[in-house]
């Protein structure tokens, strides 16, 4: 089992790993304070929903705040609650319980009743077979494709309605984005896992499924490959390599293509999306060492610390590698924007803090160094 680690500094932030694992549905989940710049933060009364960079849900949390609503129209108040008992009260206690110590939406008892009858609609109809993709119950259900997107306040209701029918309801830690997405898929309602995909290079795999033959192939004649949260849906390949290269941007694979790098590389694209930590998640549990490195700006050191946490991976940006990069021509560090600690090397976000500039893994510095042959498995 993967050991916990608090994200400001508890743990072994010496880039090695532990003898103790976690479960992905057990990992400790990134704090919102540290993971608010690769993320964004949307706020509803009392419930925060991280979303990852592409646009993904990854979990609703919400903050205990006083109720609300009730002192302003506390007939409507009670009617609402009334009705929402009757149609979620036994299926979904729990999420029920927690929408009510939220409050109500800007206090519009009207509209946030709809909220609830469109909730109460949509667990009606569920559990959904064969499987319907979300946009196409909301738009059967409310006419609007988007009405149950994470962003909207009865997708993060159904999130919640979810975990909890799928029987994974944890009062003392919040569902992260893999459980979201797995417990939807459940009840018969599937997320986005096509828009996304996860560039994979060099990944060598035992051949005993249709992906685990493509990577194989891709990897024989060092082309990249895109994976989707649907193909991991089929299978579930067994890697070859120990250690995998995990980067921020492309252009790293790209690179690895035009040097004739063996790899394997894995490139997230920016922040983790879920079907990309899907894939590091089955990694890891076959034993798979991470390595990582990204931009030396905000994301990338906030991408760094969450691949910490989760993977414990070596994180390869060190202050050695920042100082040797082209800093005369770097852009500036602005200075609206606070410079994290960087727990895995403390000279680094010194040296940052110093120069105030930042650097990308495009320089050649970086990339070079990135990808010799001692930073692969």
């Amino acid at each position: 089992m993967r050991r916990e680690m608090a994200h400001d500094g508890g743990g072994r932030h010496d880039g090695t790993r532990g003898s103790s694992r976690q479960t992905p549905q057990t990992r400790t989940r990134q704090s919102v304070e540290e993971n608010k710049h690769g993320s964004l933060d949307c706020h509803c009364d009392g419930i925060v929903n991280v979303v990852d960079g592409a646009g993904e849900s990854t979990c609703p949390r919400f903050e205990r705040e006083p109720v609300r609503g009730a002192r302003e129209c506390p007939g409507a108040w009670a009617a609402l609650w009334r009705r929402a008992t009757e149609r979620l009260g036994v299926r979904t206690p729990l999420t029920l319980a927690r929408l009510r110590a939220a409050g109500i939406p800007g206090g519009d008892v009207d509209a946030h009743a709809q909220v609830l009858e469109l909730l109460a609609d949509c667990l009606d109809s569920l559990p959904s077979m064969p499987a319907v993709p979300l946009p196409v119950l909301a738009l059967q259900l409310s006419g609007d494709p988007h009405a149950l997107d994470a962003d909207k306040t009865c997708g993060r209701y159904l999130q919640l309605a979810a975990v909890e029918l799928a029987g994974e309801w944890d009062d003392a830690r919040e569902p992260d984005g893999v459980t979201v997405r797995r417990t939807l898929q459940n009840i018969g309602v599937i997320a986005d896992r096509i828009s996304s995909p996860t560039i994979t290079y060099g990944l060598g795999a035992q051949t005993d499924s249709p992906l685990a033959a493509l990577l194989e192939a891709a990897a024989t004649n060092r082309t990249a490959v895109g994976i989707c949260g649907a193909m991991l849906d089929r299978a579930s390949p067994r890697f070859l390599q120990q250690r995998w290269l995990c980067v921020e941007n492309q252009l790293l694979v790209e690179l690895a293509t035009l040097r004739a790098c063996d790899g394997p590389i894995v490139c997230t694209a920016g922040w983790p999306s879920i079907d990309a930590q899907r894939l590091l998640d089955l990694a890891c549990e076959q034993g798979i060492e991470m390595r990582y490195a990204g931009d030396y700006d905000l994301v990338g050191l906030n991408i760094a610390k969450f691949m910490l946490t989760r993977y414990e991976a070596a994180i390869l940006m060190n202050r050695a590698s920042y100082v040797a990069a082209d800093l005369q021509r770097a852009p500036e560090w602005t200075r609206e924007e606070a410079i994290p600690s960087t727990p895995w090397d403390s000279e680094l976000a010194i040296a940052i803090r110093e120069k105030r500039r930042i650097v990308y893994q495009v320089d050649p510095a970086v990339w070079q160094e990135l990808l010799a042959e001692e930073c692969f498995g």
